[in-house]
């Protein structure tokens, strides 16, 4: 939880810069209790918001956070998806985890596979993003951040990118 109690967050990898954010959040007056990178990433999204603070965020790395005010869930995976995120609706439930696997821990959980993506595993050997082998359970896209409010329950909102190689490439040409 942020020291605010705002956020609440589970998080799966590593943020390689977090002492540099964990910097520039105590110069905007925040005071941590330990030293860990999700503390940081808590306390950057009191101070930016979700989306502004991945901006800034270089690791590997999948998470869920969940903002009390705005009564919104944020499902996020680092920039070259070294860290699965899958999700999906079972009925009313929203369904999350790192693993597939977790998903069948749920009662309401329905594992049907997708007939369509098995051609696309026979051919490639893996199941791209943004699909699974799973009917109704998507893997989210590298670079993707994914708002779910509570009022959509059941609705299947678009991950947006929040980061590119190609802007990265273009930007360190132009220095």
């Amino acid at each position: 939880h942020s020291a605010s109690g705002a956020f609440a967050m589970v998080f799966n990898g590593e943020i390689y810069n977090f002492q540099e954010i964990r910097s520039e959040l105590e110069q905007h007056g925040h005071r941590f209790r330990g030293h860990s990178d999700t503390e940081v990433m808590l306390a950057a999204f009191e101070q930016w918001g979700v989306r502004r603070s991945v901006e800034r965020f270089n690791g590997m790395f999948s998470f869920a956070a969940w903002d009390k005010r705005e009564r919104s869930l944020h499902l996020c995976r680092d920039r070259l998806g070294k860290k699965p995120m899958y999700y999906g609706w079972a009925g009313k439930i929203l369904l999350f985890g790192s693993e597939l696997k977790a998903f069948h821990q749920h009662p309401d959980f329905s594992a049907w596979i997708d007939r369509n993506v098995v051609p696309v595993y026979l051919r490639h050997g893996y199941i791209p993003a943004p699909y699974s082998i799973y009917q109704g359970i998507y893997k989210l896209p590298a670079a993707s951040l994914l708002t779910i409010r509570a009022s959509d329950v059941g609705t299947n909102a678009e991950p947006e990118l929040y980061w590119s190689v190609l802007d990265a490439a273009r930007k360190s040409q132009a220095a």
